[in-house]
């Protein structure tokens, strides 16, 4: 991914140091298998300490590893506001790249 962007925004559930059991946390998502890993903010902090970036976090569900400095108070608080509508608001001005993105990538799989 650092290959394509020195910004990397995702939601994942973070797991804690007292690592629960199978049936003890919902996120393991056992009866479909969605998630191939697990992490916790301490790996998170050696990604970025690896790469080189600042991670920026709530804590909780979403990260962003960048090459940019920002303000962690000003990150949690654009967060914050997403729940009154703020990226509803975006979305009328950006249209996804998820597809576009994903058609790139399998056009230069096949170049190779």
């Amino acid at each position: 991914m650092l290959k394509i962007s020195n910004n990397i925004l995702f939601s994942t559930e973070l797991i804690s140091d007292n690592t629960p059991m199978p049936d003890a946390w919902w996120y393991y998502g056992l009866e479909h298998g969605q998630h191939i890993s697990f992490f916790n903010v301490k790996t998170l902090e050696y990604i970025a300490k690896k790469y080189d970036l600042n991670l920026y976090t709530n804590g909780r569900t979403t990260h962003l590893l960048t090459n940019k400095n920002l303000n962690s108070i000003l990150f949690k608080l654009v967060l914050k506001m997403s729940r009154f509508g703020l990226f509803d608001m975006v979305k009328m001005f950006l249209k996804s790249k998820t597809e576009t993105d994903m058609n790139t990538i399998i056009k230069r799989m096949y170049e190779k």
